[in-house]
């Protein structure tokens, strides 16, 4: 029960921090699906880690601005 409540703490979070559009609204089963069905390639180079999304995904560029807003956010102190 602990771990399903987690989770959808995360999604919730996810949805209010690093989502916008129809992403952000969407019910929490086609955001999952939307979300971790991507057929993406996690390749590794030197000490940097990549995540190729193809370009003909339809949510792609999504994803991408999700994981910008993400990384943008400052650490706690």
């Amino acid at each position: 029960m602990q771990l399903v409540a987690i989770a959808a703490d995360l999604t919730a979070w996810l949805r209010l921090l690093a989502l916008s559009g129809d992403l952000a609204v969407v019910e929490p089963k086609l955001l999952r699906f939307r979300m971790l069905h991507v057929p993406a390639l996690l390749s590794r180079s030197g000490r940097r880690r990549r995540l190729r999304l193809p370009r003909h995904w339809p949510w792609a560029e999504q994803i991408v601005e999700a994981f910008r807003r993400i990384m943008i956010i400052p650490a706690p102190t």
